[in-house]
């Protein structure tokens, strides 16, 4: 269960490396932690044979002559290697052929899939006759239209995906910030979408009101109501998947949960379990908190990092400073660059709307969040351009302290360590009612020993 421990914070994750700041007697927030004794193999095994709303994955591929599997980008881990063989080794039952299985990397904007990515991606022992391939989602000869949602979004997929007699969703369930949580549906949309279709679908994060431009339902563990989550579900019923295969990793990857069977009660209920595990709520807001995102691959870049300060903000008070560990070897996007000169606040959220790019809402939540509090980032980018976004730049991490420390109103602030920002989100509003059923459910089903 998750809570707020005051416990030594141990070296922090910065990249592919561990790094060590005097944050003794520090309070943490340690998220939950798989139950010892569990085995990862035998739950991914009985969820597919006993799925939650839905036959059996071998009962579903019986007279199948195709089936895709969509899987997470090098982005995202996942622990393909625990639930990739019994997939594999239900659709064999069915009669499937190697030859008949694909596999797609569903990056959707994201990091473009190589052969390097495949231990990842796969697992490592994955038979090389089941082709594996990245989506392109500016390939138009590769897309196929397939519905325009409620809210006017043209959903083209990609063909390869959609012409699978048998469709497989898999990833990994977190928080995130806009869509409530990730996995399920978003497998389809951003995973295997057009890039128009996701430029609209992002879009809707500024969708609300002149005073509000983002609709307070845009955000993290929010489905209910939230018109990206709702877009997405759409997306994803006109592409009709037969069966999700989703993971709830803790901080050190190892399997706390796996929801497998119909696409939106096995999301629900592995959301369920994320909240209830890595969701904080009422937390005395600290005068500074230092967050890691976990190191690598979680900072890999600043639109990963970005993620960590949006999850983690909350738990600064007003006028607080919050201190960033995130190598960000990748860099920073340009179209961050174009925002960040526009500095009025008003002007910003107006040129975004009239010319939105998938960085403009990232910069106006950015900019909110900068608006109350100071962020300090320790990253391998360029100090201009980090200064450029209106954070203070640091290059290595006894700097970025000191610095963050001196920006500090008083001389003995109070201290939060979040050592995994990646997954850990403070200040949530209350659970959302969706997600109660599952949440009951979770203590007898998925939480067994």
């Amino acid at each position: 269960m998750a809570g707020k421990d005051r416990e030594e914070p141990g070296e922090l994750g910065y990249g592919a490396h561990r790094v060590r700041l005097p944050l003794e007697g520090c309070d943490v927030l340690a998220s939950g932690a798989a139950e010892s004794g569990r085995n990862a193999g035998e739950m991914a095994e009985d969820a597919v044979v006993r799925p939650r709303g839905s036959p059996s994955l071998a009962e579903l591929a019986k007279g199948a002559r195709s089936a895709v599997i969509l899987v997470s980008g090098r982005d995202r881990v996942t622990r393909s290697d625990v639930f990739m063989p019994p997939i594999l080794s239900a659709l064999r039952e069915a009669g499937l052929k190697n030859h008949q299985i694909s596999v797609i990397a569903a990056t959707g904007t994201h990091l473009p899939f190589e052969k390097a990515d495949l231990p990842l991606l796969v697992g490592p022992e994955f038979p090389d006759d089941i082709s594996v391939t990245g989506h392109a989602c500016q390939d138009e000869s590769a897309l196929t239209e397939i519905g325009t949602t409620s809210r006017g979004n043209r959903v083209r997929v990609s063909s390869r995906a959609l012409n699978a007699d048998l469709k497989i969703l898999t990833g990994r369930i977190t928080h995130h910030y806009f869509a409530g949580f990730t996995a399920g549906r978003k497998a389809v949309l951003p995973g295997i979408s057009a890039y128009e279709t996701i430029l609209f679908n992002h879009r809707l994060v500024v969708s609300g009101t002149d005073d509000h431009i983002v609709p307070p339902t845009v955000a993290n563990g929010r489905l209910s109501g939230n018109p990206v989550h709702e877009d997405m579900m759409e997306a994803a019923a006109f592409f009709r998947p037969d069966f999700v295969m989703n993971t709830v990793l803790d901080t050190g990857h190892e399997v706390m949960g796996v929801f497998a069977g119909d696409s939106v009660e096995a999301h629900h209920a592995g959301c369920a379990l994320v909240d209830r595990e890595f969701a904080f709520r009422n937390v005395k807001g600290a005068d500074l908190v230092v967050a890691s995102c976990g190191g690598a691959p979680y900072d890999c870049s600043f639109i990963q990092t970005i993620k960590t300060i949006f999850n983690c903000h909350r738990a600064v008070r007003d006028g607080g400073v919050m201190l960033v560990l995130a190598e960000c070897p990748e860099g920073i996007k340009k179209g961050f660059h174009k925002w960040a000169k526009i500095v009025s606040l008003e002007q910003l959220t107006a040129e975004v709307r009239r010319n939105y790019n998938l960085a403009g809402h990232n910069s106006i939540l950015l900019r909110l969040v900068l608006q109350r509090i100071r962020v300090v980032l320790v990253s391998s980018l360029p100090k201009k351009d980090v200064e450029r976004l209106g954070l203070v730049a640091a290059a290595i991490p006894e700097d970025g302290w000191r610095m963050a420390r001196n920006l500090c109103d008083t001389n003995m602030p109070t201290t939060l360590v979040i050592p995994f920002g990646n997954v850990t989100v403070v200040d949530q509003g209350a659970l959302d009612p969706v997600l109660a059923p599952a949440t009951n459910e979770l203590n007898t089903v998925d939480r067994r020993s």
